[in-house]
């Protein structure tokens, strides 16, 4: 991949650059894959760069490309290293040469499936841990903010209930951890962009697609799909919501930088509330539409507790005996740890309090990044 502006010197220099031309309002590129009726394509990317047009009164005005409009989706992440966009969505499982430990990370997503507490979990690890940190750097990427699907469900044209039933079955999984239950329940995994979903369904090239509840509608599956399975195969959040390029990062100031803290805290919480609702509301219009909810069979639900118990310990094995991640168990033990924390503050919080939640982010998280530094080494 493409490095830019890799030494400190050159991050200076291009930093002055940048913060004279805030100055004149320049706009820049926001990217995301997703559609525009996405919630992270709308709620997490064209009312964030509203929102942050507003309160920086102008001084950073980011022109959103959404659908993968600018670059396609496994082009993302080098298209915000590489300045084609100064902030964007990437997907982790996309690239797992260029991102091992944020890979590591993600395929703890059946560990805990509430979405609330992988979003604040997987923020605080990617802002604050060491190798993660030094990942995003060799990436030529700024961490800023993470999100999280609800739980993949499977999108499917034939019926998938039991065990026996997903034998075979070709399933759309993006990747990891995902495409290792798939394998483990018998289906056979294939990694395809979540954009081509609906022509694989159409075409019989899949079974079904594992995905959050709102594809059905944001990508239209409901007219290529008949059933949706509610087997909850872990939440989706390996990647960012907010990468940033480190020239335009730097170009900031410390009280912008702030800025973009606090927004991506509402933002981020706005997304997955919204999110959460549109998950379930479109389950709901798709039965209306004619579409079949299945819950799993028993044997099929002790198949997939029983690869969640194996799947944590071949992981570690895996990764110790790939050799690209120095300590992976640690990496783990410090995940597992982040999950127990935000799943004992968010006991009892009311998950549609947008202000309660922004609050124990910018309290929890962003507290522990120095706005002025973050970001600049």
């Amino acid at each position: 991949m493409h490095k830019i502006f890799r030494t400190g010197m050159a991050i200076a220099v291009s930093g002055a650059a940048m913060f004279a031309s805030l100055a004149h309002a320049e706009e820049f590129n926001a990217n995301t894959y997703m559609p525009d009726s996405h919630p992270l394509g709308k709620l997490g990317h064209i009312d964030f760069a509203e929102d942050v047009s507003k309160r920086s009164d102008g001084a950073i005005d980011f022109k959103v490309f959404t659908g993968g409009a600018l670059v396609p989706p496994r082009a993302s992440l080098s298209a915000i290293g590489d300045n084609i966009a100064q902030v964007g969505f990437f997907a982790g499982t996309y690239t797992p040469k260029e991102l091992p430990v944020a890979n590591l990370v993600a395929s703890l997503a059946l560990a805990n499936t509430d979405m609330f507490v992988q979003l604040m979990a997987s923020t605080e690890f990617s802002l604050t841990n060491e190798a993660q940190l030094a990942e995003w750097k060799d990436n030529n990427i700024v961490f800023g903010g993470g999100y999280s699907t609800p739980p993949y469900n499977l999108i499917c044209s034939v019926k998938v209930e039991t065990l026996d039933d997903i034998q075979g079955k070709k399933l759309r999984m993006p990747g990891g951890v995902y495409e290792r239950w798939a394998k483990y329940v018998g289906a056979v995994s294939v990694n395809v962009s979540s954009n081509e979903m609906y022509t694989g369904l159409e075409k019989g090239a899949l079974d079904c697609a594992g995905n959050s509840n709102d594809a059905l509608r944001s990508h239209s599956l409901w007219e290529v799909a008949d059933y949706v399975t509610l087997v909850q195969a872990g939440v989706y959040y390996s990647g960012a919501m907010y990468g940033y390029n480190p020239q335009f990062w730097a170009g900031l100031t410390t009280d912008q930088r702030q800025l973009l803290f606090d927004a991506m805290a509402d933002h981020m919480v706005r997304t997955a509330v919204g999110y959460k609702q549109q998950h379930d509301e479109d389950l709901e219009w798709a039965e209306g539409k004619g579409i079949k909810v299945l819950e799993p069979g028993e044997d099929l639900q002790a198949k997939t507790e029983e690869f969640i118990r194996q799947d944590r310990e071949q992981l570690i094995e895996g990764a110790e005996e790939a050799g690209n991640i120095e300590n992976p168990a640690a990496i783990v033990e410090a995940y597992q740890g982040l999950l127990d924390k935000w799943e004992g503050l968010l006991e009892g919080v009311d998950m549609s309090d947008e202000e309660a939640l922004a609050a124990l982010i910018r309290n929890e998280i962003y507290a522990q990044v120095d706005a002025a530094s973050y970001g600049l080494n």
